[in-house]
């Protein structure tokens, strides 16, 4: 019975990724400003957090990441929450910020979801599909009809977290396939509803 959720849950966010690509694909061709992006990307994280808020949200939390697109040679700086809504299924709203170290100044807003494959192991390996919105700032400066200063990226990729305690650090792979870039993902969540003062380091939730 647990799984029946959890597949409503992948449904609704398949049904949210064909729709907001679809909105926001009419909203580029009537050339409409940057609100309408924001709009759209806020409504289907909205929706998608009241959703797994229906499941029973578990664990929840917070933290930074570090981020290396080697396709580019760009670091990065994001932060992200990671929302529990069972033993194997984790959603993963997100916003990253490429300063322009090298040549790209750019940022993402978007959200993820995660399948966990080793809920009761030490170290969960998941897999995971991750839509974001992208704001090129410097578009410009680059002569290629695929420059623009909004764009839709999808991610899939792979990564590992651990499955216990307050501390929980993960590491990340993902292929943009918008612009065909990879990029390494290192970072911490701390969970806040399972640390308080006398335990803070408890077992996973099942």
């Amino acid at each position: 019975m647990e799984a029946l959720p959890e597949m409503c849950f992948i449904s609704f966010y398949i049904s949210g990724i064909i729709f907001v690509n679809t909105a926001i694909q009419y909203f580029c061709r009537m050339k409409r400003t940057l609100f309408f992006h924001l709009l759209l990307i806020s409504t289907f994280v909205f929706l998608a957090g009241t959703s797994a808020n229906a499941q029973r949200i578990r664990p929840w939390g917070l933290g930074p990441e570090v981020i290396y697109n080697y396709s580019i040679k760009e670091i990065g700086l994001g932060g992200r929450a990671h929302l529990y809504m069972g033993r194997y299924i984790f959603f993963s709203p997100e916003i990253t910020f490429f300063p322009g170290f090298n040549k790209y100044k750019e940022m993402y807003v978007g959200a993820g979801v995660h399948y966990n494959t080793t809920p009761d192991y030490k170290w969960g390996f998941y897999g995971m599909m991750h839509l974001g919105w992208n704001r090129w700032f410097n578009y410009d400066e680059f002569i290629t009809e695929k420059a623009k200063p909004h764009n839709l990226a999808v991610e899939p990729g792979i990564g590992m977290v651990l499955n216990r305690g307050c501390l929980r650090p993960f590491g990340e792979a993902r292929y943009n396939w918008k612009w065909h870039e990879g990029s390494l993902r290192i970072g911490v969540i701390f969970l806040f509803k399972y640390c308080q003062a006398h335990e803070f380091c408890p077992p996973a939730a099942h």
